[in-house]
């Protein structure tokens, strides 16, 4: 791929600190992030420059947006590519400081070689210092200085490319705006690009700079890029270099909404944690811009900032036009999307008008909009209204509204938001003692929704005070349902010792001889939990004691409930078909009566089976079909069904679709699943290398699971842990691990995770073995070897009740466990196959290498070696698998076995194309569909994957490949024979 002119072709520069100017020192992200686009943009305008046409760039947005960080940007990477630049600052003082931003600009050249640009070209003298500069401007006609100017530029281009930077162009004086302004025009076939930054909001108060912004933009070599917020995935990003961590999601999303993504604002949000309040400062800056507001329009501002980030226009003083213009020509407000209002451009500053009203004025201006809502209800929803009554002290009307609210959310399954009006509800209800309200049923009911919104802590404690306001003596019925309330929401709170407490004490209000709900209710959570607590016998028995229970009564959501537990059981014993197909009518059951908790578990538990039986693909896509689109029941998707997905994703070695649909999760993970994420994380950072990003993501997935005892999850963690220390050279470590995991494994009817572990705890046996061999010191090898031996007849014994990925564990282990006498190239050829056909191309990889290994310690020759050592380089590389990469490469050396293949091989292997190019497997096939000239959509049609990323994968192969556009790239992937 050529470069050396590229812009952007180089490794991404790391930026300084930046504040803008307004605020004291603060924390910043050292990282540059997003502005994807814009940086294309460059690309292609410095591909131009460099051959010899100047081009102008105008970035304008508004104060803190990040006009600045691009401009360093791309002055960093223009210097990367061999460029020369020079930046100068424009100081806001009246009238502007003369020729302040050239001075600048001269004073960088003058420095960068001790050449005086103007001294020379306006003199023809030896240069001048630059204190003599502006007795030079100033002595200098303006036409011979420009003329000069321009001369001198020209001249200084012609080495090497130039970049010229004019930094807060709108506080330039006028001549520095002439003389940028002739310089765009007048550049004439010279590599001189020049960039100027400008704040957007400054063009309602400088009409002479608009004009002049406009007709410049009219000359056929000037671009403009016009900077908005950075997206929400990015803006995570930008804080994650503030914070030191990967935000958490609803940090990143809170910050976010607060900022629209300005990174100025959003990094002082971050630095200050995030807090509810605004930051002093911050908050003086934007009370600075509000008091040259006329008196009518800063009340008018108070009315609407009570209403919320944006007002109806019927809301409004029907004498309020001059105020509306006053705010709309300061940018303080803005017209919607729609035309019947007008939105804070920027949410901050609601928040600063907010928090200076006085409570007196607060409560009459909110009591004025709840009574307008409540005069016309096509004004604001209930939950708008609600919350306006609450503001205004009436406890009444907020308490109905609420309550209405909640119900509307939960018919839209938005969980989250019902939670927030009940917790209201329950507030006003404590001020209204005769309402009619039940507290114990309002109670329940915050219970259910805390446990569906992932908030388990709190579902806990509602539970327990629903529990409370029941009198168990005259009411076992209903106390016996929030006992077991309390047992399933104990689950999510990872305490498996008051689930079964809880449990137990609902049963035991409940005559065991006599079918009814509660019992049926009690006996299927007691067997979910069971279930997973890997104690599937206990489970299996539980769940048709359940069923029946239910059928007699004719409750079909607790059949539902129990049968998908049941289907789990069977299936994590062995029984594959049968415990999918009980799962789907369990589903079947759960889309019937829309249940939101029934559902996410029979799309979690479906996915896991498919999982478990090997059919990958199945398990990746099920949070995809049918009705998973829908708005409705997204939310209650992306947990355990996203999660394994996401796991499907990994085995399958598409690391950037799993990065995708982590993202997609986000904070929705709910009870027993959250740790997924995490886990899932950790296992892509540790097999590409990324070991600090593995130990925070086992740092994440340790808190969330401390105080569980179960082996799927407090297990996981184990075997994480294991496999780190292993790709770290720490071998005693991982044995430590995979016998914590194992302990918790021992007395379960555990058959998925065991395997992995007795595999990971034979190889943790066997290096310890070999590092001590290597460091000279004794080891019992006999003993060692008596230990595998345990181990091995532990997973092939699993393996034999037709388990089919335990088969693949048994044969990997019995490969490893041949590692401490001769050599067995055979087992790990088998081992390696049997990954391959599973489609788990990491272990595969790992076997191949030990393959190749085995067959050059055992006398077979580079040529028997070969083969294997390619297979691993290239899934290797594919994956971005660095430590077994290495290893390989290292491998290789030591033979002497070269790792590129024949040229027929390297123009049809898709692994081979992605080593070549430096792009994933997975931006492979995006690009053998642009090479067949398919649109995002028909990609993401054949890939299974959303159009946004699609585009995603689009924009990196442009960068990657540096191609002007998707034509190009195709261009390429036609090359590589893709199409």
């Amino acid at each position: 791929m050529p470069c050396g002119t590229g812009l952007l072709t180089g490794p991404a520069i790391v930026q300084p600190t930046w504040d803008t100017g307004d605020v004291g020192p603060r924390v910043s992200s050292p990282e540059f992030v997003g502005r994807g686009e814009e940086l294309d943009a460059v690309q292609s305008t410095f591909s131009a420059v460099a051959g010899g046409r100047p081009a102008t760039l105008l970035i304008g947005g508004e104060a803190g947006i990040g006009k600045s960080r691009l401009a360093e940007e791309i002055a960093d990477r223009a210097r990367a590519a061999g460029a020369v630049v020079a930046t100068g600052v424009s100081v806001p003082i009246d009238g502007g400081l003369a020729y302040g931003p050239v001075v600048g600009i001269l004073r960088d050249l003058g420095q960068d070689d001790g050449w005086g640009l103007v001294g020379s070209a306006a003199t023809g003298r030896p240069a001048a210092s630059y204190a003599a500069m502006p007795r030079l401007v100033e002595e200098l006609a303006k036409t011979r200085l420009f003329e000069s100017v321009l001369s001198g530029i020209s001249a200084r281009a012609q080495p090497s490319p130039l970049v010229l930077v004019f930094e807060d162009l709108h506080w330039a004086d006028s001549a520095s705006r002439e003389l940028f302004g002739f310089l765009a025009r007048s550049l004439a076939d010279v590599p001189v690009l020049l960039v100027a930054t400008y704040r957007s909001e400054a063009l309602a108060d400088d009409r002479s700079l608009r004009l002049w912004l406009t007709e410049l933009g009219r000359h056929r070599r000037v671009a403009h890029l016009r900077l908005g917020g950075l997206s929400q995935d990015e803006t995570a990003s930008l804080l994650a270099g503030v914070l030191g961590r990967r935000p958490e999601p609803a940090l990143a999303s809170r910050i976010w909404a607060r900022s629209q993504g300005n990174p100025f604002l959003a990094e002082l949000l971050a630095a200050h944690g995030g807090a509810k309040g605004l930051p002093v400062e911050l908050r003086e800056m934007i009370l600075a811009d509000i008091e040259v507001l006329s008196s009518t329009a800063r009340q008018l501002l108070e009315l609407v900032a009570t209403a919320g980030t944006a007002v109806d226009h019927r809301l409004l003083p029907p004498d309020a036009d001059a105020a509306i213009t006053e705010l709309v020509e300061q940018r303080i407000l803005a017209v919607d999307a729609h035309g019947r209002g007008y939105r804070f451009r920027q949410p901050l500053v609601r928040e600063a008008v907010y928090e200076t009203l006085l409570p007196g004025n607060r409560i009459r201006l909110h009591r004025t909009i709840a009574e307008m809502l409540t005069a016309d209800p096509s004004l604001g929803p209930p939950a708008e209204r609600a919350a306006h009554w609450w503001a205004a002290g009436d406890a009444e009307p907020a308490l109905a509204l609420s309550l209405q609210a909640a119900d509307g959310a939960v018919a839209a399954m938005a969980f989250p938001e019902a939670l927030g009006h009940l917790e209201r509800a329950l507030s006003a209800l404590d001020r209204l003692p005769a309402s009619g309200v039940d507290r114990g049923d309002l109670l329940e009911r915050a219970a259910d929704a805390a446990y569906i919104a992932g908030h388990g802590e709190r579902s806990v404690a509602l539970a327990r005070a629903a529990l409370e306001a029941v009198d168990q003596g005259t009411d076992p019925s209903t106390a016996a349902r929030r006992y077991t309330l309390l047992g399933r929401n104990a689950s999510a709170a990872a305490d498996p010792g008051g689930a079964f407490e809880a449990h137990r004490k609902a049963a035991a209000l409940l005559p065991a001889d006599r079918p009814s709900v509660g019992l049926a209710r009690v006996l299927a959570e007691d067997a979910r939990w069971l279930m997973l607590m890997s104690r599937f016998r206990e489970a299996q028995a539980r769940s048709h004691a359940a069923i029946a229970a239910a059928r007699a009564v004719g409750d079909r959501a607790i059949e539902g409930h129990a049968t998908n537990t049941l289907g789990c059981c069977l299936g994590f014993q062995g029984q594959y078909d049968e415990g999918i197909a009980m799962v789907r009518a369990a589903l079947a059951i759960a889309e019937e009566l829309a249940g939101p908790d029934d559902l996410n578990r029979a799309y979690a538990n479906l996915s896991s089976l498919l999982l478990e039986a090997g059919r990958l693909e199945e398990a990746a896509r099920t949070v995809f079909d049918g009705a998973a689109m829908e708005e409705q029941l997204w939310g209650v998707r992306l947990n355990g069904a996203a999660g394994n997905g996401t796991e499907a994703l990994v085995r399958l070695g598409r690391y950037a679709e799993a990065d995708g649909l982590l993202a997609q999760i986000g904070d929705h993970g709910l009870g027993v699943c959250a740790p997924g994420p995490p886990l899932h994380q950790a296992t892509m950072a540790i097999r590409q290398g990324r070991f600090d990003d593995a130990r925070a993501y086992l740092a994440t997935a340790d808190e969330l699971t401390t105080g569980l005892s179960d082996v799927q999850l407090r297990g996981a963690f184990h075997l994480r842990a294991a496999e780190l220390a292993l790709e770290e050279g720490r071998p005693g470590d991982a044995a430590d691990e995979a016998e914590r995991a194992l302990a918790l494994a021992a007395g379960t009817d555990d058959r998925i995770y065991r395997p992995e572990m007795t595999a990971t705890a034979v190889r943790a046996l066997v290096d310890q073995v070999e590092a001590a061999a290597t460091g000279g010191t004794r080891l019992d090898v006999d003993k060692a070897r008596l230990a595998a031996d345990e181990l091995l007849d532990e997973v092939e014994r699993i393996a034999g009740a037709g388990m089919p990925r335990a088969s693949l564990w048994a044969a990997t282990a019995s490969a490893e466990r041949s590692r401490l006498n001769e050599p067995e190239p055979e087992s790990w050829a088998a081992a390696a196959a049997g990954w391959e056909a599973a489609g788990e191309p990491y272990p595969a990889a790992y076997c191949r290498w030990r393959q190749a290994e085995a067959v050059l310690e055992s006398g077979g020759g580079r040529l028997t070696a070969e083969e294997p050592l390619r297979l691993a380089a290239r899934a290797s590389a594919a994956l971005g698998a660095v430590p077994l990469l290495t290893r390989v490469e290292q491998l290789a050396r030591r033979a002497r076995i070269p790792l590129d293949g024949p040229a027929d091989d390297r123009a049809t292997s898709p692994s081979t194309v992605a080593a070549d190019l430096g792009i994933t497997a997975r931006e492979v096939d995006v690009l053998g569909h642009l090479a067949a000239g398919h649109t995002d959509g028909e990609i993401a049609d054949a890939l299974f994957i959303s159009k946004k990323t699609v585009s995603v994968h689009v924009s990196n192969l442009l960068r990657k490949l540096d191609a002007a556009n998707r034509i190009e790239a195709g261009k390429i992937g036609q090359a590589y024979r893709l199409s």
